[in-house]
Parts: C-alpha cells; structure tokens; sequence
C-alpha cells in the first residue's frame, strides 16, 4: 500500500469541544519513517524525497522502536533554548557532510501518527487508536519521541504563543488517515506575530516570485522578504514610488528607506529575518515621502 502524508487545512480558531485533540505545530520538516522487519530505517520527505542519509542520527530509531512500522511525523532542530528552529534546520539540510552536522545541531524526530504495525495497515482506524499504539510503541532513545496531545485546544494554543512555537494542529479523534489528502479531519492554527518594517526594495514579479515581494528591513538591518498583500490604492502608491525612486542592482530595485508596511508573519530567525510574511498596510516613514 502507497502511504503518503495526511495534510491539514489552515484554521483561523482552535475548535473547543471534547471531539478534537490537540497537538503543538512544531516548526520543522514533515518526514515519514520506515523501518523494515531487519529495523532498517528509510526516512523520507513529504514528496517522497530519500533523506535518510541526512540525518545519521536517526538511524539508531530502528532498534529502539524494534518493530516494522510506517511512522508520520517532524524532523524538528533545537535552538540553544531548547525550541525549534528553521534556520537550524536548514542549515542541516544545506550541509555536505551529514555526519559533522548531526553532532554539531542534531535532530530529532518528533512522530505524530502510525500508519502501519508489523505489516498492518492502520489508515482506516480512527485517530485515537493509532495514537494509543503510537504511545506504545517503546521511545526510549533522545532522538525519537511521540508528540505531546492536549484536550484543551485554546490553553495549548496560547502557550505555543508564550513559547514562541508556531502554533497547534486541531485533530478530530475519530478521523481515519486519509493518504496524500488535504481535510478538514486536521486543521492547523498558526499563532500570528505582525509589525512595522521599513521598505528597502522591491524584487520585481518573476517565476520565482510570481507576486514579487517587498524588501523588508528593521533599524536598519534586513528583516528579510514579505509579499505585497496592500489594497489596490496603496499598492499604486508603492508602484509609483519605486519607479520614481528605486535603483537597480542585481535584479532588485531598491529604495530609501522611507516607507513602512505593517507586516504579519509566523516568526523571526534568530538573525531577525521573518517567516511567511504579507504586508497589509503602506505609511510614509518619513512625512511627504510618498
């Protein structure tokens, strides 16, 4: 049977009643693992690309678990204060040599579903049987862990808030898995952070960048990229600043910093960079400047 990842809708609030479970969003890599009946470990990535020769270290799962098993879960970097981090994560996944990075940031595989047992299919079963013989499975190495569940929906989703996590996957607890699907049975809610960032630039609309997007900075440093999400008359107003005032260089245009977008985003990286970022709104940094 072809297994391929379960996906989840995005949510704007947490479901509050007792036919969900809640799990935390953690801020990593979907990943699927496979260990065979000789506990050899294949871990894959939500496309079906091989990864398991980027992370070494999870490779010992499969005599831990000692049992075959289709797993579904995040590969997840610590930072130095114990949360996930992407950029980590990244770097990770840019290395040339696995083997040095796994000791000097390494990862560990957070599982959130089952999805075969010793050869059995489990995708027809509701979601809290596979989470029951998920927990049984045994756990004991750092490098592999089931993910925590809570039943209360809102206190979980406003303590990722306080932890800086990016936010909660609402899971209906009878809900069957439904192989390479998106469904409503999931549902993700991230946790929105928002500011005001100063425009430096503008990357013009290309294959890459089918909406262009804006150059973000912040007192001076850059804070990274965010994609144009004004209302058409600020929008305008954006245009014909840029073009009156903009220099090309290197495929970019960029400008002084004299106007602001508020933008919302999931997180900032520990260089202060944002993460899946819009701008909704235009202001002039600088009077008359627009």
């Amino acid at each position: 049977m072809k297994l391929a990842p379960m996906l989840a809708a995005s949510g704007n609030a947490v479901p509050d009643d007792a036919t969900w479970a809640f799990e935390p969003k953690w801020d990593g890599l979907r990943t699927m693992i496979r260990i065979g009946p000789d506990r050899d470990v294949r871990i894959s990535s939500r496309q079906g690309r091989g990864w398991t020769r980027s992370f070494p270290e999870l490779a010992g799962i499969g005599h831990v678990i000692g049992r075959s098993v289709v797993l579904d879960g995040e590969t997840i970097v610590l930072d130095g204060d114990g949360r996930p981090c992407y950029e980590r994560l990244s770097a990770r996944m840019r290395s040339s040599t696995p083997e040095r990075a796994a000791w000097s940031a390494p990862a560990t595989f957070v599982a959130f579903d089952l999805l075969e047992l010793d050869g059995e299919p489990l995708v027809e079963l509701p979601w809290w049987l596979r989470r029951e013989l998920l927990e049984g499975l045994d756990w004991c190495g750092a490098s592999a862990m089931p993910t925590m569940v809570c039943d209360d929906g809102p206190a979980l989703l406003a303590a990722t808030a306080t932890l800086g996590v990016e936010g909660v996957v609402c899971k209906r607890r009878r809900s069957r898995y439904v192989c390479g699907r998106r469904t409503s049975a999931w549902v993700k809610v991230k946790n929105p952070q928002s500011g005001w960032f100063d425009v430096v630039g503008w990357r013009p609309v290309s294959r890459s960048h089918p909406a262009g997007a804006l150059l973000l900075g912040d007192e001076g440093r850059p804070a990274g990229t965010a994609l144009p999400g004004l209302p058409p008359d600020q929008r305008g107003v954006l245009d014909r600043f840029v073009e009156r005032h903009g220099t090309r260089h290197d495929g970019v245009v960029h400008v002084a910093p004299v106007a602001q977008v508020h933008v919302s985003y999931v997180e900032r990286s520990p260089r202060g960079l944002v993460r899946q970022a819009v701008a909704h709104k235009l202001r002039a940094a600088l009077p008359g400047s627009l």
